[in-house]
């Protein structure tokens, strides 16, 4: 287990297997079904990675972005994407969840 974690712990590795797995083309499609050119969206994207979901939304005006993840590495990755709209937390969810009480959202993925 802890060679897995180490070698999926690295950012472009995470981003490989998720394009090998079709897990970005999936997210792609929730996305532009449910968020894209709708009324404001805030969005959780729980274990978020890399930050697949910030870059693909960086032009939405529309949408406040909420990234979870407890890995460093790809927090800052995903910060790099440069979403004004969005916020990065390097945690727990349930530590997260704890923190902020009553926010609501309109899709969490």
């Amino acid at each position: 287990m802890e060679i897995i974690e180490k070698v999926f712990g690295v950012p472009w590795v995470y981003d490989l297997f998720q394009i090998v797995i079709s897990g970005y083309s999936f997210k792609r499609e929730i996305l532009k079904k449910y968020v894209i050119s709708s009324k404001t969206t805030w969005l959780l994207d729980v274990g978020c990675g890399t930050g697949f979901c910030s870059k693909m939304l960086a032009n939405e005006k529309n949408v406040n972005y909420i990234g979870v993840d407890n890995n460093f590495s790809y927090i800052q990755k995903a910060t790099s994407h440069k979403f004004k709209n969005a916020e990065f937390w390097c945690t727990e969810v349930q530590t997260f969840l704890k923190t902020i009480n009553n926010r609501k959202y309109d899709l969490i993925l």
